[in-house]
């Protein structure tokens, strides 16, 4: 039997890494079977709305391309890109909170076996929580950048220089995604393993980064890429479909390539889905990052060894 990892301990980069695949291995099977079983009914809400958008958008490619383009289509793939970004975003977050709910069970405990049960006690207590926080985020981006962009484009105007300032809104706004992902990337630890409220959880995550800013940015860049490469390696299979479906379209019709745009759909839709469960590993390896720093910091450990030598003295 392998060591059980060990969160409360000072890493360096490589060892935070390597950390987080040794912790999905040794907890592969029990951390699957909850997001599994927890999170399926949202990730099959999310196949059913990818395939009914990727059915109409392929069909809007085509039939655009070919020269019959309807009005109703194109409403139905704007109404379907809602659909598939809501349900992602529940599928997501649901991800989240089964990883985090885990990890603090593990904290706890770490040589208990955790069940379903336990999982699915622990999580449904945050699900809203962090649905709610997610929204306040999103919305103050959207508010900022709706202003920003109407008070840029308006000096833009007046001065002369649109397209140079419609350039200036989209690097800002990239920034300021950027800058808001890391700041408050840990929000969900502090609401489901310190058990915070959505207030201090913002403070809390925003003030943690302070003086790691580029360290955080560098680790969560590192893995998003790692599991943003390993994703496409299940989308592969429907683009190869979606490839041979529009140059059916595009050479014999929309009746040849049906078969096609249906079957790309579909195997698109699994692909997303199992693309959103290796999400798992992002929350994973954040909650290496965030332990490793917390160590560092406090000593929870080094004191909790401490204070257990001073009790065997006494």
């Amino acid at each position: 039997m392998k060591e059980k990892i060990e969160l409360y301990k000072m890493r360096n980069f490589s060892e935070m890494l390597g950390d987080t695949f040794s912790f999905l291995r040794q907890n592969f099977k029990p951390l699957l079977k909850g997001l599994f079983f927890i999170a399926s009914p949202a990730l099959l809400l999310a196949m059913i709305a990818g395939f009914l958008f990727w059915k109409n958008y392929l069909s809007l490619i085509v039939t655009d391309s070919v020269g019959r383009y309807g009005g109703s289509l194109g409403a139905r793939v704007s109404g379907g890109m809602i659909l598939f970004y809501l349900t992602a975003i529940i599928s997501v977050t649901l991800i989240m909170n089964v990883t985090y709910s885990y990890i603090k069970l593990y904290r706890e405990d770490k040589e208990r076996e955790i069940t379903v049960s336990m999982l699915w006690q622990e999580s449904k207590k945050y699900f809203w929580k962090i649905i709610g926080a997610l929204f306040i985020i999103i919305l103050a981006v959207i508010a900022f950048i709706i202003l920003f962009t109407f008070v840029t484009m308006s000096l833009g105007s007046v001065i002369g220089y649109t397209f140079l300032f419609a350039f200036l809104i989209i690097i800002i706004c990239i920034l300021l995604v950027i800058f808001l992902g890391v700041k408050f990337a840990f929000f969900p630890l502090f609401i489901i393993v310190g058990d915070e409220s959505i207030r201090d959880s913002f403070s809390g995550s925003y003030n943690f980064t302070r003086g790691i800013f580029w360290k955080t940015l560098g680790f969560v860049f590192v893995i998003v890429l790692i599991v943003g490469a390993a994703s496409y390696i299940f989308l592969i299979p429907g683009y190869v479909l979606i490839f041979a479906g529009t140059i059916t379209g595009l050479s014999s019709g929309m009746e040849s390539a049906s078969f096609l745009m249906l079957l790309s759909s579909a195997v698109m839709s699994i692909g997303m889905a199992c693309a959103y469960m290796l999400y798992s590993v992002l929350f994973i390896g954040i909650s290496i990052f965030y332990f490793s720093e917390i160590e560092k910091e406090q000593g929870v450990r080094a004191n909790k060894e401490i204070d257990e030598i001073g009790k065997l003295n006494d």
